[in-house]
């Protein structure tokens, strides 16, 4: 069951600037998934911020940074009951005192205070102008009202999962989960299903999803484009309707429309995934286990003692007919050797993306990697630690180690991750690992391994009581990409 304060306890960390990657993913994932959730986040983030305002600007009040904290810590639902309570009689206090100070407020000012403001998204990319800036905090939620972008791009990712990619300068309003004007500027959106309706208002008609992919833009000279990439959009203006669909294109003029050919290349392309076939990912039959060092060529595992093998104590392959069992720590004969008594059998393979790095030369990639580990149940001292790893280099494909003794000199970044295993055989667990590639690194090195974490066992011993990997995969995740004006 569900801990119910669990819920609580994240708001309070997020509030506090104190939030753990996973805890914001979590996070991030309960207010996709619950509108109560989101309701809930609101109502005590606006306590939050009310409180603070409060004991900032009171009059003859110096709040003290350790008075805020004091005060906007709340680990139960009862204290932040209790502090909203206490909120509410000093702002209507404060309230009281400012009416008397300038009268009483129009009825539109009324009006509008009274209508609240509701989470509406959360940022998911920002260019490196958008992040120098200052102006937005990473995966910052947002609700509803106007935001303004000078320069750059910004991905907007509402609650219902609507993407909105925003190429600056550009400036917009949210109202709600389906409807958003565009004053001025340009964003590329994609409606999934299930969002269909979704309603971009403009100077000059109004944008109706329909299930698609488009874009939207409100020019200098006041024109209004309308570009299709996939599915299609209905555009409204002055009781007429008209639906576009993949390719398609439409201007809005003050005094007229035009027909044109969607351009996709003149506005922000969204984030896409890319997959790579990696070479025996499924280590079956046919698949080369070198025993050695560093691969010798591209596309194939080199390492430490494993071999493919089929079903295997018991333990079927994640998928196909074959996986690869660690045996060993070592490359070397079985002869006892102490200074090599590792604790880690890997295999690894070398990547050529030279390819996909020219193809998206000024995009930011990232590259993912993921495998199922398994392993048999043989006591308490059964290691079960597995890693994977990914390393990106900069060197020549067809001067591969052991001759490039300087391959290593070269690397540019390196990532690894690191799996607790269960003792059920009967279940394969994932371990994904990702790493932003350098844009002059060209190889990728993809590193799969069995720890001795619980026993460093001497080579005349048996290191790897049955430890298996099988499906490994590799994806890139390409970023957003400015469109050309």
């Amino acid at each position: 069951m569900e801990d119910p304060t669990r819920f609580q306890d994240l708001i309070d960390k997020y509030l506090d600037e104190n939030l753990q990657p996973q805890e914001r993913e979590e996070l991030e994932q309960r207010l996709l998934q619950s509108e109560s959730a989101r309701q809930a986040f609101w109502e005590l983030t606006e306590v939050h911020g009310l409180l603070r305002e409060t004991l900032t600007t009171q009059p003859g009040t110096a709040a003290t940074d350790a008075a805020v904290i004091q005060f906007k810590r709340a680990n139960q639902l009862r204290k932040w009951t209790i502090a909203a309570a206490s909120i509410a009689a000093g702002l209507l206090l404060l309230a009281t005192w400012k009416v008397f100070q300038v009268g009483e407020p129009s009825q539109p000012e009324i009006q509008k205070a009274a209508q609240p403001h509701q989470y509406l998204a959360k940022i998911g990319f920002q260019s490196q102008e958008v992040r120098q800036s200052g102006k937005f905090q990473p995966r910052q939620f947002l609700k509803t009202g106007q935001l303004e972008l000078e320069a750059g791009l910004l991905e907007l990712v509402f609650f219902n999962n609507v993407t909105v990619l925003l190429q600056g300068p550009a400036k917009v309003r949210l109202d709600s989960l389906q409807h958003m004007v565009l004053h001025h500027g340009q964003f590329t959106a994609e409606v999934p299903e299930g969002a269909e309706g979704f309603t971009v208002s403009t100077p000059l008609g109004e944008v109706i999803d329909l299930g698609t992919q488009f874009g939207v833009s409100v020019n200098a000279d006041g024109n209004v484009e309308t570009h299709v990439f996939q599915g299609e959009v209905e555009v409204s203006r002055h009781g007429t309707k008209r639906k576009l669909h993949e390719a398609q294109a439409l201007r809005l003029a003050p005094g007229g429309s035009r027909d044109l050919p969607a351009a996709p290349t003149s506005f922000p392309a969204l984030r896409t995934t890319l997959d790579m076939e990696l070479p025996y990912g499924g280590f079956e039959t046919d698949t080369l286990v070198e025993i050695g060092n560093w691969p010798t060529g591209i596309g194939n595992w080199s390492g430490d003692r494993a071999r493919t093998v089929g079903a295997d104590q018991g333990i079927q392959p994640q998928a196909g007919k074959a996986m690869l069992r660690f045996e060993h720590t070592y490359n070397d004969s079985e002869m006892f050797q102490p200074e090599t008594n590792y604790f880690v059998s890997t295999q690894q393979q070398f990547i050529d993306i030279t390819e996909i790095r020219q193809a998206h030369p000024d995009a930011r990639l990232t590259a993912e990697v993921t495998a199922y580990f398994n392993r048999v149940d043989a006591g308490p001292d059964t290691d079960s630690m597995f890693t994977l790893g990914i390393r990106a280099f900069a060197g020549s494909p067809g001067n591969l180690p052991p001759s490039d003794r300087n391959l290593e000199a070269n690397r540019q970044a390196s990532i690894e991750n690191t799996l607790l295993s269960d003792a059920d055989p009967a279940t394969w667990q994932p371990l994904s690992t990702k790493i932003n590639i350098p844009r002059h690194a060209n190889l990728l090195l993809v590193q799969v391994g069995a720890s001795e974490n619980e026993r460093n066992d001497p080579h005349e011993a048996q290191e790897l009581d049955g430890h298996y990997v099988d499906s490994v995969s590799l994806q890139f995740h390409r970023s957003p990409i400015p469109g050309r004006h």
